[in-house]
């Protein structure tokens, strides 16, 4: 994606700092939490076993998760609805451009299923969504997009955790198969071998 930050400015484990940032919110001996999440396999990737890891990751700084998984369609009306304070969900562009993921800020709506709204957002980065929805210089969009990002890093409530590979299954004799990242597969492309 246009304005996504190189792998050396990205987050490393560091479970001294976590520690650290845990004490400094009031919670040096850690709390207890539950995490929701849909019960599936999607795209190859069990959620169960990603939810375990997540589990055992932040036990190790002193946070006590509780494993809450749902029928998806369950799971999606909490998460939805706003009623899931800790979760585990997924996000596939319905667009190949940054421009998606600003669903995810303040006022917007992922941002809203987390009660994240203008009146309680930090200013700054009210503006950089402001300045990121309308700006149509490329280089522009990559500083913006990528202060957003370590804003984020930073401050948000997300935690990005996998993009996943998605595998496809054709038969001898179609060419045209290439991996498209928004729809997975572009059938205009496809026909038979001669």
């Amino acid at each position: 994606f246009l304005g996504a930050l190189p792998q050396e400015r990205a987050f490393t484990r560091d479970l001294d700092r976590a520690r650290e940032l845990l004490a400094e919110a009031g919670y040096a001996d850690g709390f207890e939490t539950t995490l929701s999440y849909p019960a599936w396999t999607y795209a190859g990737v069990n959620w169960d076993t990603n939810a375990q890891k997540i589990q055992a990751d932040l036990a190790e700084v002193g946070i006590q998760v509780n494993l809450n998984p749902q029928d998806v369609n369950i799971a999606f009306e909490d998460y939805r609805s706003g009623k899931s304070a800790f979760g585990y969900w997924f996000w596939h562009p319905d667009y190949i451009d940054p421009g998606n993921h600003l669903v995810f800020l303040p006022g917007r709506t992922l941002g809203l299923r987390v009660n994240w709204t203008d009146e309680n957002a930090d200013p700054e980065l009210l503006e950089l969504r402001d300045r990121a929805e309308v700006e149509l210089d490329v280089e522009t969009r990559v500083e913006l997009f990528q202060s957003i990002q370590e804003w984020l890093q930073q401050s948000g409530p997300w935690a990005p955790f996998l993009q996943n590979g998605i595998q496809v299954a054709y038969r001898t004799g179609l060419q045209g198969e290439v991996y498209h990242p928004q729809w997975i597969l572009d059938v205009t492309q496809l026909s038979y071998a001669d």
